[in-house]
């Protein structure tokens, strides 16, 4: 092999320890005083540092790239991010269900969102909701004879007033002796709310 002249060289982007060697010059002959390029890039030579001292080596053969290295936390899966992130909410879901858990999203002025995720965080939230749920929304299957005057409503809940006004226009269908208790105690807050006592004739 001819005497090499000259090596063009920088730092590998991706690990600053590796060189990269971008030329190689050597003379054409022993006469030859300008040196040429021999090949560029140059794959097939190697640069080893030792102390002060540098070596080349020609392999006749390229030699295989180094692995690209990437910053963050190493790649444990063969899954995408969005696939990793598709399967973590399925779980998640799934979680949820046996819990008897279920996301409902609502949208609030950003003042009554802010309070209400305030709220949410605290922990008699859950009772307190139910409480004014139970005041504003009636289930209509917990109640018998309401349960009958919707025979003609496809719908699970009425809103309080919705209940009572049902209750008020239907009162000659009403079987007062045979109210349970928690249907009676639903009509006598309907009634100190929105009117007069159902009941009555």
């Amino acid at each position: 092999m001819p005497a090499i002249d000259a090596i063009n060289y920088r730092p590998s982007p991706a690990n600053k320890q590796i060189i990269q060697i971008t030329a190689v010059y050597f003379s054409i002959n022993e006469i030859s005083e300008t040196p040429a390029p021999f090949f560029t890039p140059a794959p097939f030579f190697t640069l080893t540092r030792h102390r002060n001292k540098a070596t080349v080596r020609y392999t006749k053969t390229a030699l295989p790239r180094a692995k690209r290295v990437v910053a963050g936390r190493p790649r444990t899966s063969k899954l995408t991010r969005a696939e990793q992130l598709r399967l973590a909410k399925r779980a998640q879901r799934d979680r949820d269900g046996k819990a008897g858990q279920t996301e409902a999203r609502i949208k609030l002025p950003r003042a009554v969102a802010q309070q209400f995720l305030f709220a949410s965080r605290q922990p008699s939230f859950i009772d307190t909701l139910t409480k004014v749920l139970d005041s504003e929304v009636v289930e209509v299957a917990r109640y018998p004879q309401l349960n009958l005057l919707c025979w003609n409503r496809r719908t699970s809940y009425l809103s309080a007033e919705d209940a009572w006004s049902l209750y008020d226009r239907n009162r000659r269908f009403l079987e007062p002796d045979h109210l349970d208790p928690a249907e009676r105690e639903l009509l006598e807050t309907l009634s100190s709310r929105f009117g007069a006592g159902v009941t009555r004739g």
